[in-house]
């Protein structure tokens, strides 16, 4: 039974909501009713309810302050908001706060109930989750399938050694690749446990694997995580906060969501290929570095030929959707979907692959090399030049310029 509470300054609005509607036909129950903010805290802190109905206008604390000091504590409550104001300022921040709905006075019984019952369904979903990792947190050896990446061991004997039913999550790999190794000796602990910070934040579950020196993997299971953004919110947070802890850069990518274990090695193939380029670069090999460009829908073809044909010119993601006559939001989404990579890394590996071939060669100065590929600001090119590939232009020419 999902527990409910009732806040609103009028009596009359509060006997109707209890009394008008059948809460045990949809599977609720009243544990608490406030007519102001002050006092709804204190019952919120006794009851602790699953959903919150909520008007905003109130004597005492008012429902805005309210519900920003449920949010603030609780980030899984859900909250419906009820008004006999039509303001956009209420709107907004209502937005701010994640609320279920936001319902105009006067009340409609039918309106309330499918606001809740909407309510319902998406705690109930959070609850299921959250078992399912509680489960995989007490039974499961992680670690073994993250074995599966680096050995010949395979995900169907993890599951059948670990009685693990490989369709019972949602899954995705992602990889941390360093293109500063010396940064990180001694450092695995601090890797690892960024992660796992990092993960529970977003909450998720996550295991990491040392893949190579410079390379870690992670298998994340999202649980309750908001949406299939999860990994790549997480993967964000890790490389800030080992920017701020190791001063290292980190390249990151993350495979899709995926509903079955056993495609753990299809899902590490996917993420690394976000950072296999910037690992060629790196080591000076840019032969090779792609995926064919047959591999990919006509769209991403055609935004990869635009990027290799004015690489050196002022391309970016808003005139390149232009010229393929599509919205941003949509080629930002296919891109990072089929490279493994946003339009903007795409066109940054791209710019510094080539670069590295002209330092190899020994032709141009570095100034002319780095105006050849786009770059008129030189210490720019250098810090960008140094974060792909992990080394000064120097490195591949083997003298200062």
């Amino acid at each position: 039974m999902i527990n409910l509470m009732i806040i609103d300054d009028e009596p009359i609005v509060r006997q109707r909501l209890r009394e008008t509607i059948d809460w045990e036909a949809i599977g609720c129950q009243i544990v608490a009713e406030a007519s102001d903010g002050f006092d709804a805290l204190q019952q919120y802190e006794k009851y602790s309810p699953d959903i919150i109905i909520t008007d905003i206008m109130m004597n005492g604390a008012d429902g805005l302050d309210f519900i920003t000091t449920i949010r603030e504590n609780d980030k899984y409550v859900e909250l419906i908001i009820l008004t006999g104001y039509e303001n956009f300022s209420f709107a907004k921040h209502a937005l701010e706060n994640q609320v279920s709905a936001y319902i105009l006075k006067p009340i409609q019984n039918e309106v309330i109930i499918n606001a809740v019952v909407s309510a319902r369904k998406k705690i109930e979903k959070k609850r299921m989750e959250k078992a399912v990792i509680d489960a995989h947190t007490g039974n499961m050896h992680w670690q073994s399938f993250l074995d599966v990446l680096v050995n010949n061991s395979n995900a169907e004997t993890a599951c059948r050694e670990n009685s693990i039913d490989p369709h019972s999550g949602r899954y995705s790999v992602g990889v941390l690749w360093f293109p500063h190794a010396d940064a990180l000796k001694g450092a695995d602990d601090i890797i690892h446990e960024t992660v796992n910070y990092c993960a529970n934040v977003n909450r998720m579950k996550a295991y990491t694997k040392k893949i190579s020196h410079n390379e870690t993997a992670i298998l994340a299971f999202y649980g309750d995580a908001d949406s299939d953004r999860g990994i790549y919110d997480m993967l964000t947070d890790v490389k800030n906060q080992l920017k701020r802890h190791l001063d290292t850069d980190a390249q990151i990518s993350a495979s899709g969501v995926f509903h079955n274990i056993l495609m753990i090695k299809r899902a590490y193939k996917q993420a690394r290929k976000g950072v296999a380029d910037y690992a060629a670069v790196s080591e000076g090999d840019t032969r090779g570095k792609e995926a064919s460009i047959d591999d990919y829908s006509p769209l991403i073809q055609k935004a990869i030929e635009y990027i290799e044909a004015n690489y050196n010119h002022n391309v970016n993601i808003d005139n390149l959707a232009t010229e393929l006559f599509v919205s941003r939001r949509t080629l930002m989404r296919k891109f990072k979907q089929e490279t493994g990579k946003t339009v903007g890394e795409h066109i940054t590996y791209h710019r510094i692959s080539i670069a590295v071939e002209l330092v190899k060669k020994g032709d141009l100065k570095i100034t002319e090399i780095a105006f050849k590929v786009g770059y008129n600001d030189m210490k720019h090119f250098y810090e960008i030049f140094k974060k792909v590939t992990g080394h000064s232009p120097k490195h591949y020419r083997g003298t200062e310029v």
